[in-house]
């Protein structure tokens, strides 16, 4: 998405990789498992049997696959902070864009779980004065829960300018 023209952008983010967990631990297990089949540390596999070489390269590949599946899940977000709106920016080839201006904003919420708390990550959930039920926008595990918040509470407090 290109950035309109006159706005300056505050800040862009991205979630943090706790967004990609359950990629990155299946792909940190089959990383494991192709360490045993591939060193065999355990001299089980005989030295005849070639193709559990081959299943090993087969493990690994699936592990990598793993983790990009989980850099992709996180890569494909972005939030940006305008200094008149806040956008949430999703998709690689199809791109999906919500924006809401600050005066627009009719309330906020900032959510942090326990694990949530102890990687310093949160969500904040806007929601605009349209009245809608849905939230408008939703960060999900952002960092710096509290600098964007502060940004957006100086934001709505500006009355508005022309």
């Amino acid at each position: 998405m290109k950035q309109p023209a006159g706005e300056k952008v505050l800040m862009v983010l991205r979630p943090s990789r706790l967004v990609g967990i359950k990629y990155y631990f299946a792909g940190f297990l089959f990383l494991v498992l192709w360490i045993f089949f591939y060193f065999d540390f355990f001299k089980i596999i005989p030295p005849f049997m070639y193709e559990y070489r081959m299943l090993s390269l087969i493990i690994l590949a699936i592990s990598l696959m793993f983790f990009l599946a989980g850099e992709m899940s996180r890569r494909k977000v972005r939030y940006i902070i305008y200094e008149s709106k806040i956008a949430h920016i999703r998709g690689f080839f199809n791109i999906y864009s919500t924006s809401v201006e600050y005066n627009m904003i009719a309330n906020y919420l900032v959510r942090q779980s326990f694990f949530q708390r102890i990687f310093n990550v949160g969500d904040l959930i806007v929601q605009s004065v349209a009245g809608s039920r849905e939230p408008e926008i939703v960060f999900k595990n952002i960092p710096k829960l509290s600098k964007v918040k502060r940004i957006i509470d100086m934001h709505m407090m500006r009355p508005n300018q022309p």
